[in-house]
């Protein structure tokens, strides 16, 4: 007869306990387990970038790149300096000029030549050159009020010896010019200013006198007899 089946259960054998991770960021954790990684600095990372660039440009034979490191090249230094006295080839005294710094160290300021382009120092040089302007201003004035004095007198007299058939004897100079002009306005001509023609006979000429580069006064000379 056939034998009646019998059902076995099987206990399911025990789970082992899952190991449990640990959660750095718990607030169970200890010291020891938290690890800090500083993130690379823009520097750093700008100088790996440049280096991939470099490596990714420069391919050389078998698939193998090669790092080209090129350094900078060396920026001469400049200075803004003014000038104190005259320079060949830079300059006259009160001009900014822009040398190396080298040469404004090495030859210029030990030789007192410029001063170092301070605020101070631009200052003094617009107060100076102001002053200049102005002084050569007022001698421009002065030389023409020289000159519009010398056409309103008119005519200046100069003695002279003369012969027999109306010639003088010598010349007249501008010495004899800047003494007859001295006599009549206490004015002091330089002789070397006045340009005199050539006097042989007794008359009227007209002379010239440089008062200033830009202001030439005009005048009448009378030759008479002495």
């Amino acid at each position: 007869p056939p034998r009646a089946s019998r059902r076995v259960s099987i206990p399911p054998a025990p789970s082992r306990p899952l190991a449990r991770s640990r959660n750095l960021s718990s607030s169970t954790a200890r010291p020891s387990d938290v690890v800090v990684v500083d993130p690379p600095s823009p520097l750093l990372l700008s100088q790996r970038t440049a280096a991939k660039a470099a490596a990714a440009a420069v391919p050389r034979a078998g698939g193998r790149v090669s790092l080209v490191v090129q350094a900078n090249k060396k920026v001469a230094k400049k200075a803004n300096v003014v000038l104190v006295k005259d320079e060949p080839n830079l300059g006259k005294a009160g001009d900014l000029v822009e040398v190396s710094l080298g040469f404004f160290r090495n030859h210029l300021e030990p030789m007192g030549k410029a001063k170092q382009a301070t605020a101070e120092i631009l200052a003094e040089v617009e107060a100076n050159a102001a002053a200049e302007v102005a002084a050569k201003t007022a001698e421009q004035a002065g030389a023409k009020a020289i000159a519009t004095a010398l056409s309103t007198i008119g005519t200046f007299k100069v003695k002279k010896t003369v012969g027999e058939d109306g010639k003088i004897f010598g010349s007249v100079t501008a010495a004899d010019v800047v003494e007859a002009v001295e006599l009549q306005t206490s004015k002091t001509l330089d002789k070397k200013a006045v340009s005199v023609p050539d006097i042989s006979e007794v008359g009227t000429y007209e002379v010239t006198v440089k008062l200033h580069p830009e202001v030439t006064g005009t005048f009448k000379l009378a030759v008479e007899k002495a």
